[in-house]
């Protein structure tokens, strides 16, 4: 069911790293979402990684190869100083190598056709242009497997499910699943940490449109 999360889903409270209940309000809840979709056979892109962000890093025991991209600089050096600064510890260099870092934009994103059997999008595609929203979930729908599946969370009211649908019928891709955008303000998880407005957070599963099959032939009476 593509929705918003409630305080009835599970969360974590640490991913390598002891996870702050004000700073990290929705990915406690969408991290343990996004692993719990994930097999020991995918192949899988952490897109918009981020810097400090630990997600990457625990697929690495969850699936067979893990990418990781961003705009940012992702050298060792730099994440380890990003990590220190939020976490107050170094970051684990084994845990570093185990995953592939690509400097680039999801516009343009440099793996082959359908590399991907999984492809992650954490609370990042509502921070872009629409323009560059499309173009990033055409290079998602390039680079996934047939029957691979793209996983979105976004913030609400940053980006309404109505609009981000939208986006992604213009980019050729469909939803996956019944949908249900009841927003009950009580029991969906919420947060102004970061300041007004209130966020909301909804998951969304994207997929390819299944082809049309041959039309049979009707056999002459």
């Amino acid at each position: 069911m593509n929705r918003y999360f409630t305080y009835d889903d599970e969360s974590i409270d640490e991913m390598i790293y002891p996870l702050d209940e004000n700073f990290f309000w929705s990915r406690r809840f969408e991290y343990i979402w996004a692993l719990n979709k994930v097999k020991e056979t995918d192949v899988v892109l952490d897109s918009c990684t981020g810097v400090y962000h630990p997600f990457k890093y625990t697929l690495v025991n969850k699936c067979k190869e893990v990418y990781a991209l961003d705009v940012r600089d992702l050298s060792y050096e730099n994440l380890n100083k990003v990590t220190q600064i939020q976490f107050k510890t170094e970051l684990d260099k084994f845990l570093y190598d185990k995953v592939k870092f690509n400097q680039a934009s999801i516009v343009d994103m440099p793996y082959e056709d359908e590399f991907f059997d999984v492809i992650f999008a954490i609370s990042c595609l509502e921070h872009l242009e629409e323009d560059k929203i499309i173009k990033g979930l055409k290079e998602f729908k390039r680079t996934l497997k047939e029957d691979g599946k793209i996983y979105v969370t976004l913030d609400y009211p940053t980006i309404t499910p109505t609009k981000f649908i939208e986006l992604t019928r213009e980019a050729g891709l469909v939803v996956d699943g019944k949908c249900d955008w009841k927003l009950d303000e009580d029991k969906c998880i919420s947060s102004v940490y970061f300041g007004e407005p209130r966020l909301y957070c909804f998951s969304i599963v994207l997929r390819k449109p299944k082809p049309f099959g041959r039309p049979k032939k009707i056999k002459n009476k």
